[in-house]
């Protein structure tokens, strides 16, 4: 199915400082995007030298695509960066410009009785996406996430876990990777096979979504190959 882009610049709606570092950019639509979950866009700006060169860099949507009047960024900044320092500095009324969506990362509605999300650091993005829509949709089937961040601080959409748990909407299971000092008292370390045999009592009628840095995506795939999930029942996205 072809999709009709959007090539425009967009006015910032909203900014939310979602952890000390990182932040979620709420841009105003002309016309809705249409787009399917865990697709990603194109956003630039005017940086570099000269000041009018368009630079770009690819962010996935973190929010449904039933919301059709914004779309939704998140994340975090690089100080030695080219371009997320320019991003992350930008204030509500500004202008983004944005291209997309892009990508074959997506959601598939195909039946699937149970959802594993895996996610690592901003990675968590695009499975917001289809969690949220799948909440909107009113979706029944069983929906875990484990997510893997440094530290409790930098845990991203932190408070709509918690709702969504407390709702019995998604099963939240986040691990920390550095948790030293931090008084966290829940899973540590990385994504592992006995996390996820934790959820999975049928791993047959489980399909996965994951996405993060490379050392993590590829590293859990080889993890559930050894467990033998079949591979189109994996899919990944990563950064």
């Amino acid at each position: 199915m072809s999709q009709e882009l959007t090539k425009d610049w967009l006015k910032i709606e909203k900014v939310i400082q979602e952890t000390p570092d990182t932040k979620t950019l709420r841009i105003g639509l002309k016309q809705p995007m249409d787009f399917i979950p865990g697709q990603f866009v194109m956003a630039g700006l005017n940086v570099g030298d000269p000041k009018n060169l368009l630079v770009k860099r690819a962010f996935s949507i973190a929010s449904s695509p039933l919301e059709k009047q914004f779309i939704e960024l998140t994340f975090n900044v690089v100080p030695e960066g080219k371009f997320s320092p320019h991003l992350y500095a930008l204030k509500e009324g500004d202008l983004v410009y944005i291209e997309g969506p892009y990508g074959k990362f997506n959601f598939k509605e195909d039946g699937s009785k149970y959802f594993i999300f895996l996610g690592a650091g901003t990675g968590i993005s695009p499975l917001m996406s289809m969690i949220r829509y799948m909440e909107q949709m009113g979706i029944k089937s069983p929906k875990y996430l484990i997510y893997s961040v440094k530290k409790p601080e930098n845990i991203i959409y932190r408070k709509e876990l918690e709702d969504l748990e407390k709702k019995k909407l998604l099963d939240v299971n986040i691990t920390i990777t550095r948790p030293d000092g931090t008084g966290w008292k829940g899973l540590t370390g990385r994504i592992n096979e006995e996390m996820i045999l934790e959820l999975a009592a049928v791993l047959e009628e489980v399909v996965f979504y994951m996405c993060g840095p490379p050392e993590m995506v590829e590293g859990t795939v080889k993890i559930l190959e050894s467990m033998g999930i079949q591979k189109e029942k994996i899919n990944r996205e990563q950064w």
